[in-house]
């Protein structure tokens, strides 16, 4: 009898183990495409909207007949150069940046230069030779020079109402693609989101 009371103690111990490992913890998976606001700040709903909107634009515009016209049927090279937050929130604009440049690199119509960081650890790998095999050792002195440089910033307005339980809150990303060699605007975009609550 004793050892039936053991044994149905150790199961619902058991059961109670694993009743509390299936208890939520608040979280849950849900598709990255899906508005979630949870605050009035800027957000990655509010990056997919810039990336999208800036990218399809850049790319409908005539610059790149114009430069392929010009230049030997070439397609242009690009550069991502630096993007401000003229905002008084932290935004991480590679959020819509790097959307940007994905876009542009998959449409086929432009080359894209890498960027900065990702062009000074490619020359250490180039001029580390010491132990590389002589025959795949790759030529110094050959990066592609950018023809036209993507800048810009984003810029922010918030409005309160005096007793604080209504506002505004106004973020506009101001992009343009500048003619290295010129210093020629090229392209300018922009794009605007309003976000209102209270």
């Amino acid at each position: 009898m004793r050892a039936g009371l053991n044994l149905m103690a150790m199961g619902v111990a058991g059961a109670a183990t694993v009743l509390a490992g299936c208890q939520s913890t608040g979280i849950i998976r849900v598709d990255p495409e899906m508005v979630t606001d949870v605050n009035p700040r800027f957000n990655d709903t509010d990056a997919r909207q810039f990336a999208q909107e800036l990218s399809d634009d850049i790319l409908s515009r005539p610059w790149i007949d114009n430069w392929m016209r010009e230049n030997g049927g070439k397609r242009p090279i690009v550069f991502l150069g630096n993007i401000r937050n003229d905002t008084e929130e932290y935004i991480e604009t590679d959020l819509f940046t790097n959307q940007i440049q994905r876009t542009m690199i998959n449409s086929g119509r432009v080359r894209v230069k890498a960027e900065r960081e990702a062009r000074a650890e490619l020359r250490d790998e180039r001029l580390d030779t010491k132990y590389n095999d002589p025959a795949t050792i790759k030529a110094v002195a050959r990066e592609l020079n950018a023809d036209f440089a993507l800048v810009g910033k984003v810029i922010q307005v918030r409005q309160e109402s005096a007793n604080r339980r209504h506002w505004v809150n106004f973020y506009q990303a101001n992009m343009e693609l500048i003619n290295v060699e010129t210093a020629e605007v090229v392209w300018s975009g922009i794009k605007e989101i309003k976000k209102v609550g209270g």
